[in-house]
């Protein structure tokens, strides 16, 4: 199931529609999003792909933009009005299927009027829109969530866990049948034999030492400098004694360690989430695969080489990296760590990206969200 098609004209709104991609990703999960035309098969039919696309969509978001309505083909005739445009194949698709379509008004756009739109987009003025605006966007990004939350069906229950069922399904039906067999084999043969006919054996003549129970303890992992020395390093009964801020494997700067972390591969997911979902080509860069593990709240993004190059926690991931959480504010940030060694705006100035490098670890970005001063994605690279 697609759940969400995303509608919009390229050199239109790209810059908003990718953002509204990016915001609407942690809640639905990317691979229940489609945006964008590059996913077509070569080879194959377009119009049908699109229709294809379209049908399998729980709600369409129609982004529209000041220059969606204008847009000219090379002719300069309204693209708009043309059998093979894009934009009007998906709209036309969902609104003769009567799946729900919000149109989403970007920078101040308005709703067309019915007799600027071809015969079947008409009934696009009947729907309610709602607004995208650059000076608020996470607020109007949020509404948009509110409406998804009511249009959108829950999701289907994930293969990972329909394989584990049936495996356990199979297992069952498997001793049962199996069990009289087992049942023979496993039955004794001749008479049975008293207690008091089984030898004692000896007793031993060695001594058992009694070793102190730290002597099987796993050494402690090596100190790992603080962040700023004029920050003093958390007390064991501290608020966060709870979480190891030692260095884990692999350079792993998360409190407690990961089963998965930079420069493993995809085994290491498979063995330590048990996982049945497969990488696939990233929204961002189709030459790189990506993973999204929407259950556990973690991204796992991957290099040319299979290997995992940055893993990015949203929620509902409950982990820490060195007491720091997602929803903190950037006062809790630098109360533990100090200063960031960099800071920079990213999203047109919607979030604040702090960068932590500590030695013998990776470094970390904590993205706070400006509106809500809160962290809503943590990065480790």
């Amino acid at each position: 199931m697609t759940g969400i098609f995303i509608n919009y004209r390229r050199d239109d709104a790209p810059g908003v529609a990718g953002r509204l991609f990016d915001h609407l990703s942690p809640k639905f999960s990317r691979k229940n999003i489609f945006m964008d035309v590059d996913a077509m098969k070569p080879g194959l039919d377009f119009v049908e792909q699109l229709d294809a696309h379209v049908s399998r969509c729980d709600v369409l978001l129609a982004v529209i933009g000041p220059r969606w309505l204008d847009a000219k083909d090379q002719k300069g005739q309204r693209r708009l009005y043309g059998e093979n445009d894009y934009v009007r194949i998906e709209l036309a698709s969902a609104l003769k299927r009567k799946i729900p379509v919000v149109p989403v008004l970007v920078d101040g756009a308005g709703m067309p009027s019915e007799d600027e739109l071809p015969p079947d987009l008409k009934p696009l003025v009947r729907r309610h829109a709602l607004e995208l605006r650059h000076t608020r966007f996470v607020d109007d990004a949020e509404a948009i969530v509110g409406a998804l939350e009511e249009l959108a069906p829950p999701r289907r229950l994930p293969w990972r866990f329909i394989v584990a069922g049936a495996t356990i399904v199979a297992g069952v039906a498997a001793v049962a049948v199996l069990w009289p067999s087992l049942a023979d084999m496993l039955r004794p043969v001749g008479p049975p034999i008293a207690v008091s006919q089984i030898p004692s054996a000896p007793s031993p003549s060695v001594a058992v030492t009694q070793h102190p129970a730290s002597s099987f303890e796993r050494p402690a992992a090596p100190p790992v400098a603080p962040a700023n020395p004029a920050v003093p390093s958390r007390s064991s009964t501290g608020p966060e004694s709870s979480q190891s801020s030692a260095v884990t494997r692999n350079n792993n700067p998360i409190d407690g360690g990961m089963p998965a972390t930079v420069g493993d591969t995809y085994d290491a997911i498979t063995t330590g989430y048990q996982t049945y979902e497969r990488p696939s080509p990233s929204p961002w860069d189709k030459k790189t695969d990506w993973l999204y593990l929407k259950d556990q709240g973690v991204e796992f993004f991957f290099d040319t080489s299979n290997r995992i190059s940055s893993i990015h926690f949203v929620a509902p991931w409950s982990g820490s990296i060195r007491g720091v959480r997602l929803g903190d504010t950037i006062e809790r940030i630098k109360s533990l760590l100090g200063e960031p060694q960099s800071s920079d705006e990213r999203f047109g100035g919607d979030t604040l990206a702090l960068t932590y490098r500590w030695p013998y670890t990776l470094p970390v970005e904590f993205h706070v969200d400006r509106p809500s001063n809160k962290v809503k994605i943590i990065m480790v690279n």
